[in-house]
């Protein structure tokens, strides 16, 4: 990787990730914060991709309105 075969950058990037994934550990720990974010990754999730492709098959293939 760190002699021409980081095409990726993953070298660059490792530092934030390696704190990124120590904040999270630290923060699943915390049930009061694990319960947070699961609280607002859900009302910030919107859409899913699969709720759209079944009422736009819905509509549009089996014609159910």
């Amino acid at each position: 990787l760190r002699y021409g075969g980081d095409e990726y950058m993953l070298i660059a990037d490792f530092r934030s990730y390696v704190n990124t994934q120590a904040r999270m550990y630290e923060d699943l720990s915390d049930p009061a914060k694990l319960a947070e974010k699961s609280i607002i990754n859900i009302a910030e999730s919107g859409i899913f991709a699969a709720d759209r492709a079944v009422s736009q098959y819905a509509k549009n293939i089996w014609n159910i309105k």
